[in-house]
This record gives structure tokens, sequence and C-alpha cells, in this order.
């Protein structure tokens, strides 16, 4: 029956069709527009056809017809063009989550970014999956840009996998990637309660950063290595790593970053039996 229908297609509509295979679980107009050079005339004359699911905001196809233009795509070629296409779409739209949802601590703009990213979650994964085959760099930049993703859905083991695999296949990576990948590696081990892990990585990591004159990665990683010392029992250093980060986010007038040190400074300082001082750390943090 598919077949039927797509042998009724013109030529540039079954292209179409067969190149809308790449995209797991649907997409939004734009991403159809930049992956497939996808008119809205062209994609409204599918679903006319039955072979394009749409509803206010995505198109997409039933699962059975997607695996049939994924043959066709396969069948056609090109295919890989279309996949790294499709891959540096989805690095994009994860570069530019990551950078909205680390200045963001919670509101609209937070949980909208998150919904966008759960939304096209499949896609993302499938452009890890080629990313991991062929382009292990952009494979990098996508799992970097998902961190705040996995930490909020508390998907730290599948998080940590990527990373971990992007790490390894890009041992070329330019520093200030390679930094963020580790220090993203080291965050989604401590979720996972590996606090011996999170330390090694975060502080390989934060030598990048130091080595960099990166400031705001120095400040990010210190509160890292702070709350790992602090699982480990280590207080001294998790002193010393609370303070470094809280001078930083001072200095750089980083609204986040102030928030999370003022409150970790605190809870060391409440533990000392310092509780005035507590108070001033957390009241400034509200």
């Amino acid at each position: 029956t598919i077949e039927w229908s797509h042998d009724l297609l013109e030529a540039d509509e079954a292209e179409l069709f067969a190149s809308l295979g790449v995209f797991a679980g649907g997409c939004k107009q734009d991403d159809a527009e930049a992956v497939c050079a996808a008119s809205a005339e062209a994609l409204e004359r599918l679903v006319d056809r039955s072979l394009l699911q749409r509803d206010d905001r995505r198109y997409w196809m039933l699962e059975t017809i997607r695996e049939y233009a994924v043959e066709r795509l396969e069948a056609g070629g090109g295919a890989e063009d279309l996949r790294r296409r499709h891959a540096a779409r989805f690095a994009a739209l994860a570069e530019e989550a990551s950078a909205a949802l680390w200045e963001s601590v919670q509101g609209p703009n937070r949980a909208s970014w998150l919904e966008r990213l759960e939304t096209d979650y499949a896609n993302l994964r499938s452009a890890l999956a080629w990313s991991d085959r062929s382009d292990p760099e952009l494979a990098l930049r996508i799992a970097v840009g998902l961190l705040e993703f996995w930490l909020s859905r508390c998907h730290f083991e599948e998080g940590l996998t990527w990373v971990e695999r992007a790490i390894a296949g890009s041992p070329d990576a330019e520093s200030s990637l390679r930094a963020r990948a580790l220090h993203s590696a080291a965050f989604l081990a401590l979720g996972r309660g590996d606090a011996e892990r999170c330390s090694a990585l975060g502080e390989e990591s934060l030598a990048l950063y130091r080595s960099l004159g990166d400031r705001e990665g120095i400040g990010r990683t210190a509160h890292l290595l702070g709350q790992a010392a602090i699982a480990l029992g280590q207080r001294d250093r998790a002193l010393a790593y609370a303070d470094e980060s809280l001078r930083l986010a001072r200095e750089l007038g980083h609204v986040r970053g102030l928030i999370v040190s003022l409150r970790e400074l605190g809870a060391l300082t409440a533990a000392d039996g310092d509780q005035d001082r507590a108070n001033e750390l957390l009241d400034e943090s509200e």
C-alpha cells in the first residue's frame, strides 16, 4: 500500500519523501527546509497523500512509512550528505539550547528549551549516532550541548556514555571544546554518584581551562570539584574550590555561578559551625 502511494508521486516529491526519512520523531517546518530544502507547499502535498502527518507545530511519519522512506533514501544515494546536514542542524540546536540553559536558573525560558530538546531527542540521538561513526568532533559538540538536558532529566548514564565516547573519538579536538567535554563528563559522573571519577575528569578539565585563561570555565569546574570533594569527605579541598568559584562568579557577574557558589560555601560554613556566616551567604544566594 505504501509503495502504491509512493509510485503516484512526482520525481521531486519522491525525493523529498525519501529525504524526510532522516528525521527521527518528526521535525518542524524550518528543520525540513534547512536539511531537505523542503517548501511548505511540497510538504503539504505529501500530507495530502497521507505519507506525512502534520499538527500545528510538526511534521512526522508513521513509523512503517518512515522505514520505507529510509529504504528509499539509502537506495537513492546521497544519504550521507543528508545525514551530515541533519547532524549539523541538531548540533546547532544543542549548542543554542546549552547557552540558554546555562544562563537561566529557572523560569519559562528554561522550561521551553528543555521541552524543545525533549521533543527532538530522537533526532538528537540519531545525530549523535551518525556523528559517532562519521564525525566524532561533531558528536562531541552535540554531547556537550546536551549536558543541561541530561542533568535535568537524570540521564546520567546515557549522557556519560555519549560524552566519553566522543572524547575518546576526538583526541585532536580544540582545547576549549575538550575542556567543556571533560567538565560535562565530570558533572554526569557526579550525577550518577561517582565522585572519584568526577574528580579525575574535573581536574583534567580545570587544567585545560587554566591553560586557556578561561575564567568562566575555571569557576564552573572549581564549583564542580568542590562538590566532588564534599562527597569524598575532603573538607579543605572543598572550601578552597568553593572560595575560588565564588570569587570568579563575583568578578564575572555571573548570576547562576554566584548562586550555586554561595549555596555551596554556605553549606560548608554551616557544617563548620559558623551559622551566622552561613546565613549571610545563603541569604545572598536568594
